[in-house]
């Protein structure tokens, strides 16, 4: 499996969104509260007939923690700001292709690409190809790929696009790649402030070099649980439930 490259980006994790992650926390609460209180009405009755009772609130209970979890996950992969200048491509250009290396810690699960690009008129209509695989040289079929048509003409900004949930593995390397989609199209990708050092080809993909700054990227999505996780939370929370249910019992 190929490795992360060494350097460290200075922003290269996601970000939580606190507004549905307070949201989430409340709900979760809200019903923590109403199993509490189900479980103090219902401990004059037999033990079996409690826990069945408290079951569907416990399932509730991990259904609410884990989506408190799902939610935090937002821009997985993040460069901006972006510069005002960035690498030219295509007809008169000694560039053909630009890509952003990309990797991850633990498996993320991506939905969303935003590209920072600029161009000229585009006598094919498609503008950039964006293709994400793990082989640079591209001798293996990509993940996917997808064209991005500039939107403010020779002004950099980011154009976005959806795509079929990807899950990418935790340490290994995968590469955004832009190039041109047709030989007359002329444009261009910014540069970002933060993120791995991009690479650069002007023999079509043959050799590869840095060109010192990352490429104006971003990546929504959201990290993917991992199956003890999920494991854990039901557990933890059952446990917890039936071990204030019996104290609720014995202190009857």
């Amino acid at each position: 499996m190929t490795r992360v490259p060494s350097i460290q980006p200075s922003r290269f994790v996601y970000h939580c969104d606190f507004h549905k992650l307070s949201r989430n926390s409340f709900q979760l609460w809200s019903w923590h509260a109403l199993c509490r209180n189900e479980m103090r009405k219902e401990s004059v009755v037999g033990g079996s007939t409690l826990r069945a009772r408290i079951v569907p609130y416990v399932i509730v209970l991990s259904v609410l923690a884990l989506g408190a979890r799902g939610s935090a996950g937002q821009w997985l992969y993040e460069s901006a700001p972006i510069w005002n200048y960035g690498v030219g491509m295509g007809a008169g250009c000694k560039t053909d292709m630009a890509a952003q290396p990309l990797g991850f810690n633990v498996p993320v699960e991506i939905t969303l690409i935003g590209v920072a690009i600029a161009g000229g008129p585009d006598p094919s209509g498609n503008g950039f190809r964006i293709t994400l695989t793990d082989d640079l040289y591209q001798h293996t079929p990509p993940l996917g790929t997808w064209n991005a048509q500039p939107v403010n003409g020779p002004l950099f900004e980011f154009v976005y696009f959806s795509i079929t949930p990807t899950i990418l593995e935790a340490m290994h390397v995968y590469y955004l790649i832009i190039s041109p989609d047709s030989e007359e199209f002329m444009g261009g990708i910014a540069f970002g402030s933060h993120g791995y050092v991009a690479k650069a080809t002007n023999d079509n993909g043959v050799t590869w070099y840095d060109i010192r700054l990352p490429l104006g990227v971003r990546l929504r999505g959201s990290v993917v649980p991992e199956p003890s996780g999920f494991l854990t939370i039901i557990a933890g929370l059952l446990t917890l439930t039936v071990s204030y249910a019996g104290r609720s019992i014995r202190s009857r």
